[in-house]
């Protein structure tokens, strides 16, 4: 397994691995080893162990497998850090490996904000909600589902005339829809989130220290394939509704003035001074005008 200490986005390691743990096996001897990884490619052995002999296998878990028991205190004990498992077959004119997406330990939490942070709306209105959903990782959403019962998801959610669709993924927009008919109350609906992230940048130029060695291992070489990105995924958010009786037209107005009334004061003062200006103008005009001919 590679194993990326810290945060994702912060550019350490080899293509956002920083240390590489596996277990092999080479003419049926097993062998354990622990590498440190430069952004150079390079790399630094903190621990082996040959003829290892772990179980591979068991009554629960079948033949083919081995334990990857490795103590945190040998990688600093981080108390966050990101996993990739792989798996690789070598002969010796080919080679086949394969790498799961990397995943975040302790399991990201994900956190929803909305604006309005309240969402209140009346029977027979409709609003646009725009939000942002972000966890320990990452604020890049890819997937958003409402949960409309066992084994069924999808882009909308209907109940009781209440009616929500997303109608964009990044950033998250909600349109929620509420017909005459829909009881006052507060819902919850739920979905399901998925987020994108990123491990690192790859450096560039990057130099190497006096203890670091090159690669040279085919499991090593290989890791400069293996996935710099993955998936964090949360199956129970909720956004919650609040449905009203329908707002009055006195409310409407009151609603509309409190935004717009003081932009609109400010015009209708300007546009009163500068019609007033040329009407004055005007009189002055004509009184000149009427003096001349007195005159």
């Amino acid at each position: 397994m590679l194993i990326k200490i810290g945060s994702y986005n912060i550019n350490t390691g080899f293509n956002g691995a920083d240390y590489n743990y596996y277990i092999e096996s080479v003419n049926g001897t097993w062998s354990e080893y622990l590498y440190q990884l430069a952004s150079t490619g390079s790399q630094i052995l903190l621990d082996s162990k040959t003829n290892y002999t772990e179980p591979s296998g068991g009554p629960n878990i079948g033949p083919g497998y081995v334990k990857l028991n490795l103590n945190l205190s040998s990688v600093d004990s981080p108390s966050k850090y990101g996993i990739l498992f792989y798996s690789t077959e070598s002969s010796n004119t080919s080679e086949v490996s394969d790498f799961t997406d990397w995943v975040g330990v302790p399991s990201s939490s994900m956190t929803m904000v909305t604006s309005p942070k309240d969402i209140v709306i009346g029977q027979g209105d409709e609003l646009l909600v725009p939000a942002n959903i972000l966890s320990t990782f990452s604020n890049n959403v890819t997937e958003l589902s409402f949960n409309r019962g066992s084994n069924d998801a999808g882009s909308e959610y209907n109940s009781s005339g209440l009616h929500v669709s997303v109608e964009r993924i990044q950033p998250p927009l909600f349109k929620i829809n509420v017909s005459p008919q829909t009881p006052i109350g507060i819902y919850t609906i739920p979905f399901t989130a998925s987020l994108f992230i990123e491990t690192t940048i790859e450096s560039e130029g990057a130099s190497s220290t006096h203890n670091e060695i090159e690669f040279n291992n085919p499991q090593l070489e290989k890791s400069k394939e293996y996935p710099t990105y993955g998936y964090v995924t949360n199956p129970s958010m909720n956004l919650t509704v609040t449905v009203t009786p329908p707002i009055s037209y006195n409310e409407k107005f009151k609603e509309f003035w409190s935004i717009y009334g003081q932009p609109i004061s400010i015009i209708a003062g300007g546009f009163a001074g500068g019609f007033a200006s040329l009407v004055f103008a005007k009189f002055r005009k004509t009184d000149e005008q009427s003096k001349d001919t007195k005159s």
